[in-house]
């Protein structure tokens, strides 16, 4: 009997428990309460607390459980709530840091504006904010030279417009830091970050001898001095071109002040390879053969002395620029061609100077200038006569109709003066024609990068 009451007993105790406890049970807490009391620890208000909850609840419900993270988010917000919202809506719209959740791009750039002092009344708007997330969560850069970036991109929005990798928004910090005369040109720093990502990145000459030697002594020296072709009143490119299309003009932009050719043609000789780490330093390093000068500098002493003086070089050029075209192949093109020489003669003769240029320092009178420039690689020396001349060239490439397979290059090079481009396929109509007979169809493009061709027919 004994036993059996206590049975009863430690019954009943069981029972008066379990219905204490579902009686006295804490209340469970909603989301947004669990972000209040976050907020209250730290004396945040609750309207920040219920507008993260109402617009980025992904991002309270991922770090409710983790206030040291939760609150960078909401100090952000407190402090600044423009910029915390700008923020938040591109860590959850924008494609940027494709592998790392929103939630997380979130806390990121809150920490990161954080970092850098945004954490006061100043708006940032989306291009700046994609430029911090895309340089800081890559490759943290220093504080000031973020700022700058952020400044001048905020000023200029059309910087970052078109940019498609992380590296191309570090190398507008890059840019400003290593060639802070850049600044006045908002369309050359465009157009360099897209070069120097082309050009330098994916020739690995970075891995050479570091960052930091490419940049001081390859990157800043060729493009400082085409700023100081520009501000020296020698050429007038890179507050823009005459043309609407802005895909265009930055593309030719890129040709006007670091295009590849400066990496794969040797100035002073003519020799031509593929892209080289060592091409491009010793083309824009003071030599003492040169009585100091950078091959770059001396390359463009002797075209304005041929031009200012119109000497033989000159005429030479001129003679070359009509002469040396392959009018047999290709006879429409010719005859279009014929027709534009002699308007561009008229309006703007340097046009041709820059296509003919290359075959007048190659020949023999007494001596080569540049002994190594060959017949292939004429096209290519006149991009880097054209950078000189603030003429932007690209050249182009046709196969010969014969449909031997073999291939032929020529200069395109960009007249303001005419608002058109003048190269020997200059009527596309024509060129066609001229394939009428051809076992092969037409095919034209034009290289704006090593081995990377756009298609203008075909």
């Amino acid at each position: 009997m004994i036993f059996i009451i206590s049975i009863v007993v430690i019954v009943l105790v069981i029972v008066s428990i379990s219905l204490a406890y579902f009686k006295f049970k804490p209340p469970q807490l909603s989301l947004r309460e669990k972000v209040r009391a976050v907020a209250m620890q730290h004396g945040i208000s609750n309207s920040t607390a219920d507008w993260l909850v109402d617009n980025f609840k992904p991002s309270a419900e991922k770090y409710v459980d983790n206030p040291d993270e939760l609150v960078k988010i909401l100090y952000l917000r407190e402090r600044n709530p423009d910029l915390a919202f700008n923020i938040g809506d591109v860590s959850y719209k924008d494609q940027i840091f494709p592998n790392i959740q929103p939630a997380e791009k979130h806390l990121k750039l809150s920490e990161e504006a954080i970092r850098l002092g945004y954490a006061k009344p100043i708006n940032i708007e989306r291009n700046g904010i994609n430029l911090v997330g895309n340089v800081t969560l890559y490759s943290p850069q220093p504080i000031e030279d973020v700022w700058k970036a952020v400044n001048v991109t905020q000023l200029n929005p059309e910087i970052v417009n078109d940019f498609n990798n992380p590296n191309q928004h570090m190398n507008v910090v890059k840019l400003l830091k290593y060639i802070p005369e850049i600044e006045g040109y908002p369309l050359a720093i465009q157009a360099s970050a897209f070069a120097v990502d082309n050009v330098v990145y994916k020739n690995n000459f970075d891995k050479v001898k570091g960052d930091d030697y490419i940049w001081q002594y390859g990157i800043r020296s060729a493009i400082a001095y085409v700023i100081n072709l520009q501000n020296s009143g020698k050429i007038d490119v890179l507050n823009g071109l005459n043309m609407q299309n802005k895909t265009l003009q930055r593309l030719f932009l890129e040709k006007a002040i670091l295009p590849v050719e400066l990496t794969t043609q040797n100035i002073t000789s003519g020799g031509h390879t593929d892209p080289s780490f060592d091409v491009f330093i010793y083309n824009v390093t003071p030599n003492a053969n040169l009585n100091g000068s950078q091959p770059q500098e001396w390359l463009g002493n002797i075209l304005r002395k041929s031009i200012a003086d119109k000497d033989e070089l000159y005429d030479l050029a001129m003679y070359f620029a009509y002469m040396h075209h392959p009018y047999v192949p290709w006879p429409n093109s010719g005859n279009a061609y014929k027709a534009l020489f002699n308007t561009a003669k008229n309006v703007d003769e340097l046009s041709l100077y820059v296509i003919g240029i290359p075959d007048a320092l190659r020949y023999p009178n007494p001596k080569p200038v540049v002994p190594e420039i060959t017949e292939a690689s004429v096209p290519y020396y006149s991009v880097l006569v054209g950078r000189e001349l603030g003429y932007p060239t690209v050249v182009y490439t046709a196969p010969y109709p014969d449909g031997k397979g073999f291939e032929h290059d020529e200069a395109g090079v960009w007249s303001d003066k005419m608002n058109s481009i003048v190269v020997y396929w200059c009527d596309i109509p024509a060129f066609i024609a001229d394939y009428q007979n051809s076992p092969i169809e037409p095919n034209l493009k034009r290289s704006w990068n090593f081995g990377e061709y756009e298609i203008i027919v075909g």
